[in-house]
């Protein structure tokens, strides 16, 4: 059974993250469809601290939840079945959203619908997060080339 406590995380906590400091791959998912065998696990504690040896993930059914930043390399996509919403936490951050720019400040957000092609651009330092729903994990993202 999945646990029935809440899961905060803080933006302190989500920065101090290996995977987003130099050197890492500069995201984490925190929520998830399915864990990621051997590598993530249901998290067992009310407050997010980050990643020993495993990654402390909520399971959700269709939704994902990600911190990332500008170290994150951004495919350009869309999907078949989620939406997703990116909020901007610190900086600023510039998204193509089917070859319009947006530029969101902190606490700014953009909702990106089914089908819509879209990629978060690297030229900035931000911190953002990104809650992806009605989808279904990894496989409901298609790459599209430039």
């Amino acid at each position: 059974m999945k646990n029935q406590i809440p899961l905060f995380v803080s933006l302190k906590a989500a920065k101090s993250d290996p995977a987003l400091q130099l050197g890492g791959r500069g995201a984490r998912k925190i929520g998830v469809t399915v864990l990621y065998e051997g590598k993530e696990k249901e998290y067992d504690s009310a407050t997010w601290n980050g990643v020993s040896a495993f990654s402390p993930v909520m399971t959700f059914q269709e939704t994902e939840y990600a911190v990332f930043n500008e170290i994150t390399f951004q495919d350009r996509h869309y999907h078949k079945l989620g939406t997703e919403f990116y909020t901007v936490l610190e900086g600023i951050f510039t998204i193509d959203v089917e070859n319009i720019l947006y530029t969101l400040g902190v606490g700014d957000t953009i909702i990106i619908p089914t089908g819509v092609v879209h990629e978060v651009l690297r030229h900035t330092s931000f911190t953002a997060n990104v809650i992806t729903v009605g989808c279904g994990g990894v496989s409901d993202k298609y790459i599209v080339e430039k």
